[in-house]
């Protein structure tokens, strides 16, 4: 979680949900530790006197992204149990080959931060306000207007890339598999 400047205002960062973006909109630098809910300033931010937000995504777009930026990330591997499994068995070609490798491995994959479920920070950070990434160009004003005298703006940062011969784009029965696994996030979604 991170407090937007001094005021009462709180974003929760789930991540591959635009996180960057938002704190660049208000000024801030993106930092690891916003992706955090249970550190001791966290725990203080659950207090009834600061409004939290969070922006929630599409599960199926946030799960392709992850698989994305996990690509990017090959370089910086080490103790990053998804990126070990990508290196390790082969599974930077094809993010349907990808998840079927976790179908036996379920807890692994929704262990690494990139696919710990939505449902996980609404219900530890308990927001007042949740915003859709996908709607995020006007939704962000909601906020806005809470904190006018830092909001600098929202711009797209930290969009994910992967070489031109991986395919990202889930097949019929991964997005299925997909929904199973995100169940509660769909439901928030109101999918």
């Amino acid at each position: 979680m991170r407090q937007i400047h001094d005021t009462s205002l709180v974003f929760i960062h789930i991540p591959k949900t635009a996180g960057m973006a938002v704190v660049n909109a208000f000024g801030l630098d993106h930092q690891t530790s916003d992706h955090s809910l249970t550190s001791p300033t966290d725990l203080q931010l659950l207090d009834s006197r600061f409004v939290r937000f969070i922006v929630f995504r599409n599960p199926i777009s946030r799960f392709e992204s992850a698989y994305k930026y996990s690509l990017s990330m090959l370089h910086n591997y080490r103790g990053n149990s998804v990126r070990e499994d990508i290196l390790n068995h082969g599974l930077g070609k094809d993010v349907n080959q990808f998840l079927s490798f976790y179908q036996d491995k379920v807890q692994r994959l929704v262990s690494n931060i990139h696919f710990v479920p939505q449902w996980y920070y609404y219900t530890k950070g308990k927001p007042s306000v949740m915003l859709r990434q996908e709607q995020l160009a006007t939704d962000i004003d909601i906020v806005a207007r809470l904190a006018p005298q830092h909001f600098v703006g929202l711009a797209e940062k930290n969009k994910s890339l992967s070489p031109a011969d991986v395919n990202t784009k889930l097949n019929e029965k991964s997005v299925e598999t997909v929904k199973q696994l995100y169940r509660n996030d769909f439901f928030l979604w109101n999918m």
